[in-house]
């Protein structure tokens, strides 16, 4: 199991040894030092770094049902209605722009199978254009703020400033201030 979180990325799979505990894996200490904190436990569980050919740097081992109660939590924890930005201010906008990365690869899932489909007599097309216009692929739209609809074809960038295609569409192109 993957699960990109606003407080970390996660790498769930159940131990090799022993098949009531999972292996939680993650590509930076400071996710598993974050997601520690949510357990609730006296003691927490040793972070495991420097396994030689292992693909994540470091780990924690979890019994299945505490892994549950974290998943829960972060569920129940959920303070936001914006998922990137709450990345953002919480991980780093880099770890948002790697984030919307990954969105805009999953994006291919949408297309499965579908190509050439014809519905209704209409030929659907799948060729969007998605915006990377910063270093971390982030973008805001200057006008009101909200993340970029990256699949927009009305989305520009003019002279520096982003736009979102529903701010083009209404004419608001004066940047939020």
């Amino acid at each position: 199991m993957w699960l990109m979180t606003d407080i970390g990325f996660y790498s769930a799979v159940e131990h090799r040894d022993d098949d009531t505990l999972v292996m939680v894996r993650a590509r930076a200490r400071a996710d598993l030092e974050r997601l520690i904190e949510l357990l609730e436990r006296d003691t927490a569980p040793e972070i495991i770094e420097g396994i030689k050919g292992a693909d994540y740097p470091a780990r924690i081992v979890l019994a299945k049902a505490e892994w549950a109660k974290v998943v829960e939590r972060l569920a129940w924890d959920i303070d936001y209605d914006n998922f990137k930005n709450a990345v953002g201010q919480r991980c780093g906008y880099e770890r948002a722009g790697t984030y919307s990365a990954v969105w805009g690869r999953l994006l291919a899932i949408e297309r499965e199978g579908r190509e050439g489909v014809e519905s209704d007599g209409f030929q659907m097309e799948w060729d969007w254009p998605v915006l990377d216009r910063e270093p971390h692929g982030f973008a805001m739209c200057d006008g009101c703020g909200d993340e970029i609809d990256t699949t927009d074809p009305d989305a520009v960038i003019d002279n520096g400033t982003e736009w979102c295609g529903d701010c083009v569409r209404l004419g608001n192109r004066e940047p939020k201030g």
